[in-house]
């Protein structure tokens, strides 16, 4: 979770940038129409980080892989909310 989306979007654009060289994810990133891993990350605040990972649920996702970033305070928070989210899913 982050106050500043478009900073950490940029941030992940730049250090995963190599990916969307990558061919079979660059087939991936094609097909969804988006440029690269920036596009791709869950940011916000704490009622949309929690909107966007419940519509991967809706939509059958059953497996997510988190990679919280940002300064430490924005990682625990997010943890503190990722591990809520699976209390109470599970």
């Amino acid at each position: 979770m982050t106050s500043d989306a478009d900073a950490r979007r940029g941030w992940v654009a730049q250090r995963f940038a190599m990916v969307g060289q990558l061919p079979s994810y660059r087939a991936v990133f094609d097909r969804e129409g988006v440029d690269g891993p920036g596009d791709t990350v869950i940011l916000g605040d704490e009622a949309s980080v929690e909107r966007q990972i419940r519509r991967l649920a809706s939509a059958g996702v059953t497996e997510l892989v988190a990679l919280p970033i940002g300064s430490a305070q924005e990682q625990a928070t997010t943890t503190d909310l990722l591990v809520g989210l699976n209390t109470r899913a599970g």
